[in-house]
């Protein structure tokens, strides 16, 4: 579950978000967000010039694990996607769907903060209750994604 607060603001001067754009080589690269990704991060990388399926990462679940927006599938794992989250940014393995040759890409890096962004990760019981959360501010927004299985 992806948490932002009321006033989300995603502009570049935010220390805790960045849009960075690349271009894919085919095999193994490092992306520079200047933004430390190693500790508290998301990063959701969309193809720009191809219709590859969005894929996100965080490091709550490790860097190999991703989801998929834009489906109904659950976690999936691949280690030739992102490979790793370092205090620069990422590296990427040479899997097609984030780092395909000559195409072009955005990858939108959230940092975990109070008040701005936090990941949680939480097993569903079927019935009503809070999920805990780090922002320290009223929620505003709140993506939810399966992990387990296709829905």
């Amino acid at each position: 579950m992806l948490v932002f607060p009321f006033g989300f603001n995603s502009n570049q001067d935010n220390p805790n978000f960045s849009t960075t754009l690349y271009t894919g080589n085919g095999g193994t690269q490092s992306i520079v967000t200047r933004k430390n990704n190693a500790a508290g991060s998301l990063t959701w990388i969309k193809q720009r010039t191809g219709g590859a399926s969005h894929r996100l990462f965080d490091t709550v679940r490790g860097a190999t694990k991703y989801l998929q927006s834009n489906d109904t599938l659950g976690e999936a794992t691949d280690a030739t996607t992102l490979s790793a989250f370092n205090s620069t940014g990422f590296s990427l393995g040479a899997n097609t769907t984030v780092n395909a040759n000559s195409e072009d890409y955005v990858a939108w890096t959230f940092l975990e903060a109070a008040g701005f962004f936090d990941i949680v990760s939480y097993t569903g019981n079927n019935s009503a209750r809070t999920i805990a959360h780090n922002l320290n501010a009223p929620v505003g927004c709140i993506i939810v994604k399966t992990l387990g299985t296709a829905v």
